[in-house]
Formats: C-alpha cells, structure tokens, sequence
C-alpha cells in the first residue's frame, strides 16, 4: 500500500491535459516503463521540448484547436464537446481532401492526420492532445483554465462577442484568453465564419509563412528549450538523434541526457535478458549477446560520465513538484551502474550482479501481483513476447523523432514559402 500511495501522490500534482498527456505517452509503443525510469525521461522531454507529447503531429494542429475554440467564443452559439468533435471532424475531412488531390506533392512528413483511421470512432481528439501545449506555448493564455471552464465560461455569456460585420458587440465581453485577438487570427487564411468551409481544394497540414514566423516566436520564447538554436540553423533534420548536431546548448544538460539514454538501453537490455532467462523462450543468448555489444560500445562514454555529480544534481531540481531522481532511484541508478562500469568488465559477472537490482526495481515499480521477475504467475500469463528493439544505443529520443523533429521541420518549410 505504501508504494501504491507514492505513484498516486505524484499523479495529484499533475494538472489538466498533462496527466492525459503522460499516460498516452505510455501507450505509445516502445514507452512501457517497467523500470520505472520515465519521470527522468519525461524531465528532460520537457525541459528540451516543452508542450509536446508523443502523440502529436504536425505544428498545424497548434493553430487548428485555436481556431475552432475561438469561432465558439466569438460567434455567441452555445457550445459543448459534441460541437467540438464536429468541427475537428470536418478538419480531418479537409485535411484528406487535400492529400487525396495532392499527396504527391505535400511534405515528406506528410502523415499526421489526427483520426484518419480511426475517423468520428476517434477516442483521442486533437484538442484533448495539444491543449496542454497551446497553453503551455502561451498560444491560450488562461494557463489556470481547463478546456471544459473555458466553455463554460463561453456558454455562461447572454450576447454575442462580434455581429455579423466582425466589429465588436461589447469589450467587456473580451475574455482575452488567446494571444492574438479575431483581426489577428484572420491572417491564418483557414479561418473563415463557418471555419473549415467545405470547398474542393481541402486544407493543407503545411504552415503558412505567416504562421511559421508566429510558432517560431511562441517555440522560441520557451526559457532554456532547444527550439530557438534548432529553427535557427535554417536546415531540415533527418535522420540521427539530436544530441549529435554541433554546438548545442545547454552541452552539460543535453550530454547527460544522451548518457542517461545509453544507460537506459543497457538497464532495459538486462531486463528482456532476465525476463528470457526466466520465460525460457529462447532469446536468452540473443539478449546476451544484444548487452554485450551495447557494452563494448557505450563503456568508454560512459565510464567517463561524472554520473555521481548528475545523480545528486537532479535530486535537488523538482518535476512536478518531486524530485526528478527520488531516492529509491539513486539507488537503483548508482547500484547498476557501478555493477556495469566499475567492478567488472565480465559481462556475465555484470549481469549476475544486477540482476537481484533489475529484479527488485520492477518489484519496486509493479507490485506483488504485476511484476514478472517476482511472481510466477504474471511470468506464465505473460505471451513471452518482446517489443521490436530498435537497432541504436540509446532507449529514449526524448519525442526528438515523435514528434518534436517534425514540428521544427513544418515551421522551418514555413519559413521558406514566399
């Protein structure tokens, strides 16, 4: 019960679409977090490239929830969540029209379609899913607000915010909680009265450059992220991890960052070597095998790494109120570590050692009746089957590839247009 009221704890503190944001971080593939390592993860994907979250697309939809919330707050229509879902309906809509008939032509991050699958059975919507970075942004700036006060805020008011000539009914009713006010916003060309008015040309995910240069200065006005040095090399990322494009800043953050990654690799490694040891599955050498080669790689780096100095820096900085590292993993990092880097360069002497450490952390993290290297009976109702890994030496990107560098790559082509 106690550790059960710690996890619980730190999710109080966790405010509006954020909680939503983090837990469908952990649904996205590749996020399962049996070490319990993903507050770390999610300190420094916050810290470099705050107001995302895995599930996003393209920088369009920055601009898109805006403009359909505001439509409701200008028009004076009473408003509720099935309007909402409506409205992003026909935006999807329009949104493939404009692939079907020009789907050679588009981006190469021409994906991103919120709901193209899934269509009206969508449970996810794009509001729910950038409303927390829209806020974040400073893009809506009642930071205190959630998404269902502020339509009950439009809803509580008896007159219209506009008439039908666009001039403005009464400036008390003004509610200020977007950056930019209606004559602004008509500048984001499909803005229209009826907002995404069915035509043949469909809407495009692409940014004007008007909207570029406007997300270029709420992504760069982020205190201490990564976007201003990244939109302003002018250039198009592709493959490869962020961490190796030269002159960075904050190289002491960023470097630990990538270092924490490796480790996680080589933790996460250890794991699927001792889930396959236990399931007897036959992957047991291959995982073996998979840490050894990790291990010859990554030793040199990481023996360098003045990880007692980035343990105890990041007890004292707070995440959500917390400790980015809390005690239970101190212990857990430094024994691991040292076990990998320090007293051996045996790798079945190093597995051996951490093992009773892997063991007792998903114990830690799981529970009694969750944790499969504990309880025998979640280790026989478990298929035996692994993730793809994928075929790098780090485990976390920190949404560099999902969807940070897609977004960056959408405001730089912005830029670029005439």
């Amino acid at each position: 019960m106690g550790k059960l009221s710690e996890h619980i704890f730190w999710i109080d503190f966790v405010e509006g679409d954020s909680l939503m944001d983090r837990i469908h971080d952990l649904e996205q593939p590749g996020t399962q977090d049996e070490l319990g390592l993903g507050r770390i993860r999610d300190y420094f994907a916050d810290s470099f490239f705050p107001g995302t979250t895995t599930v996003m697309t393209r920088a369009r939809y920055f601009l898109f929830i805006p403009a359909i919330y505001y439509f409701y707050e200008r028009s004076g229509e009473k408003v509720g969540i099935d309007e909402i879902k409506r409205k992003q309906n026909e935006l999807r809509e329009r949104l493939e029209t404009y692939r079907r008939k020009h789907g050679n032509k588009v981006s190469a991050d021409s994906y991103g379609i919120i709901g193209s699958v899934s269509k009206e059975r969508l449970k996810r919507w794009p509001d729910s899913i950038y409303w927390n970075g829209i806020t974040k942004l400073g893009i809506f700036t009642k930071k205190e607000w959630s998404r269902s006060y502020y339509l009950n805020v439009i809803n509580r008011r008896e007159k219209r915010l506009y008439d039908d000539d666009d001039n403005a009914q009464d400036d008390s009713l003004q509610l200020n909680a977007w950056d930019f006010r209606y004559d602004e916003f008509k500048k984001f060309y499909f803005f229209k009265d009826n907002i995404f008015k069915d035509d043949e040309n469909g809407i495009p995910l692409e940014l004007l450059k008007s909207e570029a240069l406007y997300l270029r200065e709420k992504l760069s006005s982020q205190a201490d992220s990564l976007y201003q040095f990244l939109i302003n090399q002018k250039r198009e990322y592709g493959e490869g991890i962020f961490w190796e494009i030269p002159g960075l800043p904050r190289f002491d953050d960023v470097r630990d960052a990538k270092n924490f990654s490796f480790l996680g690799k080589g933790l996460w490694l250890s794991y699927y070597f001792f889930l396959s040891k236990k399931k007897k599955n036959g992957k047991e050498d291959y995982f073996y095998d998979l840490f050894k080669k990790w291990y010859q790689a990554t030793k040199h780096e990481l023996k360098k790494w003045d990880y007692s100095y980035f343990l105890s820096k990041h007890q004292k900085v707070t995440y959500f109120n917390k400790p980015v590292i809390r005690s239970s993993d101190l212990s857990f990092l430094t024994d691991t570590y040292q076990n990998i880097f320090k007293l051996s360069s045996n790798i079945s002497s190093i597995l051996q050692k951490n093992e009773i450490h892997i063991k007792n952390r998903e114990h830690f993290v799981k529970g009694d009746v969750r944790a499969k290297l504990f309880n025998d009976k979640a280790m026989e109702e478990w298929d035996g089957k692994i993730e793809t890994l994928e075929d790098h030496l780090y485990e976390y990107d920190y949404r560099w590839q999902r969807p940070v560098r897609t977004i960056i790559n959408d405001v730089i082509r912005g830029l670029k247009r005439v």
